[in-house]
């Protein structure tokens, strides 16, 4: 079992392990997993000046400026309330799909990333149910909703 925490192989003087590259394959799933949710929402813009003030950071903190690192330190100590506040919704959305279990459909993780299928298997049937409305010459209300 310890064969999974021992060095594969070494760049720059740092010891990477299987571990570590599981590691970094989960950030990079959860990071993109969050790009998407937020791609297409204001969300996207604010996501990407929270990095770019997290990069100016570690510049000013590397150039060894006191007083804006300070002042970034400061900011970047509450980023974790400010994200919570600002991507609100984004989470609400997310958990939810969760809770519902679209996260993993039919045990594959790979139709996760493909949510064209769910829309068109609704159209399909609305498409379906309007031709025999129309065959049996009936009259109907549809009603579409924002959500299941």
């Amino acid at each position: 079992m310890d064969i999974i925490w021992e060095p594969i192989f070494t760049i720059a003087s740092y010891d990477i392990s299987f571990m570590d590259l599981i590691d970094l394959a989960l950030v990079g799933y959860l990071l993109f997993r969050l790009y998407r949710l937020a791609k297409g929402t204001s969300s996207i813009n604010i996501f990407f000046g929270l990095i770019a003030i997290y990069f100016t950071f570690q510049i000013v903190d590397l150039l060894r400026m006191r007083y804006i690192t300070q002042i970034l330190g400061g900011f970047i100590s509450i980023t974790f309330i400010v994200i919570v506040i600002l991507f609100q919704q984004e989470i609400k959305k997310y958990l939810s799909q969760i809770g519902k279990g679209k996260v993993i459909k039919n045990q594959k993780l790979l139709k996760f990333f493909n949510t064209e299928n769910d829309k068109n298997l609704n159209i399909d049937a609305i498409i379906k149910s309007c031709i025999t409305f129309q065959k049996s010459k009936t009259g109907a209300i549809i009603v579409l909703t924002l959500t299941d």
